[in-house]
Formats: structure tokens, sequence, C-alpha cells
């Protein structure tokens, strides 16, 4: 420790100020480009900045919440397009069942292929006749005539798969979609995992439609007729910024590698930008065909996909009422098994003191579709009491009757009613946050961080690996003190130990819903002491971590090792910030 230098001026030496500054903008820099916003539904440029500024600040703090983002919607894209490929092939689910649709597609295709047949036998201005031709000649005409023929109608045929109108009318709504399944590139998927396609209506207000929402209106020939030129227009990603970027990121690593190399000491907010750049590196192969900035979405706008819309926000609405009620039922059971508290049980819930209030149950969307049938005035989606807040919050009567007509548009693609009632329908967010951010978090939420997935497995892998990169500084010489350098192999062994952790908070909810009586302590809450404590110490020194290291980078600056200020020359002949 006794060869070390406070603060130092440059330019003798590249100073403290030197070292700040240019980690700093190389963070900064790498955050700033790296980061694909989502869109939002209102195309704010200032709401659109704060979102940016936000997430580049995550990026800066917790890179790897943004890089599970960013790995979810890149396999969503690529699911997307996937789907709409299986779609495009023979036996998919574009074509409609109802007799009505089904005989007016085979008669638009019969009528169009005859026309073509009549117009191949037709020589010029005039017509063959094979009773004054030869009978060499005649079979001979015949024959190229039918191959010409067969051609046609194969032109005919794959036209109206497209959803190309021979007459020069226009689409018809029930093949719109067909054209553009086949044709999707990453590009157009991202933008959907973006938020980039919404609806907007007096009544359902403006919201983004999930990826599951798109591909649910491409099964039933309404996906949006988006190109890729669409998406590129709205693309503001500058080649020549991402490029100088990408310099200054290789230069950054490229001379911290040049110094460990020639044996002089790396400080450690170099060590931990190195990290960061790391990261930021993988955010931009993740996200590298997602559009870019992108500030406006495209709206649909026609009724068919507004009446899918409709039925999106009607299960989502009762899906919500149900939560309620599944909320209030838990507060009843507690209450009913609290023995104090039976009388105010039963005063407060009107409950008998010796029955157990009953689970409710989610009522089948086509029922709850079939009972909501009785007007616009103050009807509750999911019970059959009246709610005057239902009609505040919603034109119930518009909103419904664009929901029946979307069951019909399922039933005319094959869809059962026990499809429809077994599967969900909420494919509309007010926020587009949700469809990255947010379901990142979501993986260790209640609902859903109660089993393994490939979420939480992902964000458990990017934990390893950020630790396992402030544990390369292991043996620095960089820490002004020996406390500090035990706190940062602490932290880093803390960051490195999350899948323990991880596994140990899904194995425990495992063991509190079991009905296993070798595991009935779990269930009783008897173990709960335990539990809560070891947890919130977990949270509180994962926490701790990961503020140290943004703390102690900084601090250390105030004692480095004399070589820690020298200077490759080969690093001040290449372009570079700081």
């Amino acid at each position: 420790m006794a060869d070390r230098l406070p603060w130092t001026s440059s330019p003798d030496y590249r100073g403290t100020l030197n070292i700040l500054w240019t980690c700093l903008s190389t963070i900064g820099l790498g955050a700033f480009t790296a980061i694909h916003p989502n869109v939002r539904a209102d195309g704010k440029w200032l709401n659109l900045t704060l979102q940016r500024v936000g997430e580049m600040m995550l990026a800066t703090v917790l890179p790897e919440i943004i890089i599970c983002s960013a790995w979810q919607q890149l396999l969503t894209a690529r699911r997307i397009c996937n789907e709409l490929i299986k779609l495009r092939k023979p036996g998919g689910p574009l074509k409609p069942s109802d007799p009505h649709m089904e005989s007016d597609w085979e008669n638009r295709v019969m009528l169009t292929k005859r026309a073509a047949s009549r117009d191949s036998f037709s020589l010029g201005s005039a017509s063959l006749n094979c009773a004054e031709a030869p009978s060499d000649l005649c079979d001979e005409t015949l024959n190229e005539l039918s191959r010409q023929s067969t051609q046609n109608e194969d032109v005919v045929t794959r036209r109206l798969e497209e959803g190309i109108n021979t007459t020069g009318q226009g689409n018809s709504n029930e093949t719109k979609g067909i054209g553009n399944l086949a044709k999707w590139s990453m590009g157009q998927a991202f933008f959907v995992t973006m938020g980039g396609i919404i609806v907007k209506t007096p009544e359902l207000g403006a919201q983004h439609f999930t990826a599951e929402g798109i591909l649910t209106l491409a099964k039933v020939g309404l996906l949006p007729n988006l190109s890729d030129k669409d998406v590129k227009d709205r693309n503001k990603a500058d080649s020549i910024a991402k490029g100088l970027v990408v310099i200054q990121l290789s230069w950054f690593l490229l001379q911290v590698l040049s110094r460990l190399v020639s044996g002089l000491p790396v400080t450690l907010l170099e060590a931990h930008t190195s990290v960061n750049v790391g990261f930021t590196t993988l955010i931009f192969a993740l996200w590298f065909k997602k559009p870019y900035n992108v500030q406006y979405p495209i709206p649909l706008q026609d009724n068919d996909s507004i009446d899918m819309a409709c039925l999106f926000e009607i299960d989502a609405r009762r899906r919500q009422a149900f939560d309620a009620e599944l909320g209030q039922h838990k507060l009843q059971r507690e209450t009913f098994w609290t023995p104090p508290n039976s009388d105010s049980a039963q005063l407060q819930f009107g409950l008998d003191q010796h029955q157990l209030p009953a689970s409710p149950k989610l009522e089948p969307l086509t029922e709850s579709l079939r009972r909501l049938n009785l007007g616009p005035d103050d009807l509750d989606i999911q019970n059959h009491e009246t709610r005057s807040q239902s009609s505040q919050d919603l034109n119930v009567s518009t909103v419904l009757q664009g929901a029946r007509r979307a069951i019909h548009r399922l039933r005319r693609y094959n869809y059962s009613t026990e499809m429809i009632d077994s599967q969900r329908w909420d494919f509309l967010r007010s926020s587009s946050v949700s469809f990255t951010i947010g379901s990142t978090w979501g993986a260790w939420s209640e609902d859903k961080g109660h089993g393994i997935s490939l979420d939480m497995v992902m964000h458990m892998i990017f934990n390893i690996l950020y630790g396992a990169g402030h544990m390369a500084a292991w043996r620095s010489t960089s820490f002004p003190t020996t406390q500090e350098m035990w706190m940062w192999r602490a932290s880093a062994i803390m960051l490195f130990s999350v899948p323990v952790w991880g596994f140990l908070w899904i194995w425990w909810w495992k063991a509190v819903g079991s009905t296993r009586k070798l595991l009935w302590p779990f269930r009783n809450g008897d173990i709960d002491h335990v539990a809560a404590p070891l947890f919130l110490n977990v949270i509180c020194g994962y926490i701790f971590a990961r503020c140290f290291f943004l703390v102690e980078c900084l601090v250390s600056l105030r004692s480095q090792p004399a070589g820690a200020y020298q200077i490759e020359q080969w690093t001040t002949m290449v372009p570079h910030v700081g």
C-alpha cells in the first residue's frame, strides 16, 4: 500500500478525471445506444425520452434485467415468425369453416378458374373449331391449351391464396391477412413484441396488442397488413452513431486487456465498466434486428380487428373481477379459521360459523357473454350482481356487441365452445413496458415465482455472469483497504450464489403448497419464523451487493497504485471518448 497515489491530474499521466470520464462516458454511450425502448401508445416524445432514461439507468444498475427482457423479446419474435410460417402451410387454420364462407371461397376459386380456362381456349380473336381442323393438329392444340389452362388455374389459385383480387377491386376481409404470413421479417415480429400495433377507440382507449393477440388475429384471417417498409420508415436507427459506439466499446475493452497483459493495474471502476460493456454488447446482439426509437405505433382500424380487441378486453375485465373475488375469498377463509374472529366473520361476511366459504369459480367466457346480453345498464362482467362502476369504466353495450361478433368469427374458424372457454383471451396491455421489464420482474412474483421457468433460469444465469465478472478483481491491488477488498469479494459471492437462493425460494413455495404429511409444518406456517428472516436477509444482502459495487468503484479512486495512472501509448492513437 506504500506506492499509492491520491487524486492525480493529467497531462503527464492519465489523471483520475480521465479515468472517471472514460468509464462513465463508455457506460452512458453504450446504454443509450443499446436500449431499444418499446413503443408508447401516446407517441409523446417527452414520455418516450423519460422511459428511455429510466431504462438506461436500469441497464447501468441492473443490466441482467434488460438482457432478460431482450432475450424474451427475441424468443417471442422468432415464435411469431415460426407460427406465421406454420399458418401459411397447407392445413393452417386460415380457411374459414362456416358453410357460407367456405362455399363463397370455393365459388370464387371455381368461377375464376373457369374464366381463366375460357380465356386460355381463345386464340387471339378466334376460337378453335376442332371439327374444321385436322385431327393431329386438333389433338396437339388441345394438349397445348390444356397445359396453358392448368398454368392459368395455378396462377389464379396462388393469387387468391395471397389475397389478391383478380378483378382489381381490393381484398376481401376474409383473405386480407393470408398473403402476409410467410413474408414477415424479424423486424416486423420485433415491432409486434415492442407494442407497435395498437387499438384505439373511445370505448377501449389506446391499448397494445400482445404477440399472442396478433397471432390470434392471424388465425382468424386478420393479420395486420404490416410491411417491412412500414417498420423501416419508423426505425430511427443511426448506423454511423452505432458504429462509433461500437468503436468506443471495443477500444475500452482492448485497452483494459492491454493493461492486464502489460501488468499494469486496472481500477475497480474500469473492471466494473468492462462487465457493463460485456452486457451492453450482449444487448446489442439480442436486439440487433429490433426497430430503434420508434415513436408512433400503428393502430388497427378495421371493424373485425376492433371486435377481436373487444373480446380481449372483456376477458381481461372478467379476470380482474375474478381476481378481486378470489382475494375476498382468501380474506374470508383467514377470518373463518381464526377462532377469536369467528363471530366477526359471521357479521362481516354473513357466513355460517360452521360453514367454510366456497371457492369462487371463473365463469366461462361464452356463458358470461350470454348472460350479459341484457343491456348496457350497470352490468358486472364476472358476477351476477349489478355494479355501477363497470359501466363507468367501460362502455359495456358497445364492447359486448363487438365481443359477440368476435365469438361468431371464432366459431367460423373451427373454434368450439370448449376451446373458447378454455383459452385466455386477455391479449391487450395498457403499457408496452409490461411486455419486457414487467414480465422479467413478474417471473419472481407471487403468481409466477412458485415454479421453475426459463425466465427465472436466464435471470439466475446472468446474475452468475455479473458476479463472476466482478470476481475477476479478486486479487486486484486497486482496493484502498483490506476491508473493502473483502466486502467486494462477499458481494461478488452473493451475486454468484443467486441460483442457490432462487431454488430455495421455489422449493419453499412448493413445500407450502404440498399436501404431504411430511411437509405439513411448511404448509401450516410453523417454520415461517425461520423462512421470513432468511429471505429478508437474502434480499437485503442482494441489494447491498449491487449498491456496494457502484459505490466502491467510485470511492476507490481516492487511492490507487501509481501504475494505474500510466498510459498505454497505442491507446492514444485510436479515436475514442475520454
